[in-house]
């Protein structure tokens, strides 16, 4: 029997992850898992009065998702910065579990446009596009 595929894309923060891991679940037509929405979740639910340290276990729970979804054979997409020396140990169990792909995402201005997002100064997609591009993905706030 085939193992699922698991795509990991990575990346600096507002480098295309998020925009290239929806478009690769749409066209292989898998779940797209996000780490963003995961870590927003814990903290919404901190914010309804759950415990405080709930909203440090974001990459606990990712990793969890991932491994339960993989061990029952649904193939994903997800997308995440994965640091060197703090994610080796959680992705050398999924590939027992499957096929791991990484694509690795690259801007030029990322950080300048994680920034931005960050202070709301609301960078159009026009004045995106206008400034260096990415290898991966539709640059984008956010991303």
């Amino acid at each position: 029997m085939g193992l699922p595929l698991l795509v990991l894309v990575s990346g600096a923060p507002a480098s295309g992850k998020t925009t290239l891991a929806q478009e690769l679940s749409n066209l292989l037509t898998v779940f797209h898992l996000n780490r963003d929405e995961i870590w927003d979740g814990l903290r919404f639910t901190v914010g309804r009065g759950g415990d405080p340290s709930l909203a440090r276990r974001g990459v606990v729970a990712e990793y969890g998702v991932l491994e339960h979804l993989l061990a029952v054979g649904v193939s994903v997409v997800a997308d995440g910065t994965l640091y060197a020396g703090e994610f080796e140990a959680h992705v050398r169990r999924l590939r027992d579990l499957a096929d791991v792909v990484n694509v690795h995402c690259r801007a030029a201005n990322s950080i300048e446009r994680d920034r931005a997002r960050q202070e709301g100064l609301g960078w159009s997609e026009v004045d995106l596009a206008n400034r260096e591009g990415t290898a991966c993905g539709d640059p984008g706030p956010g991303d």
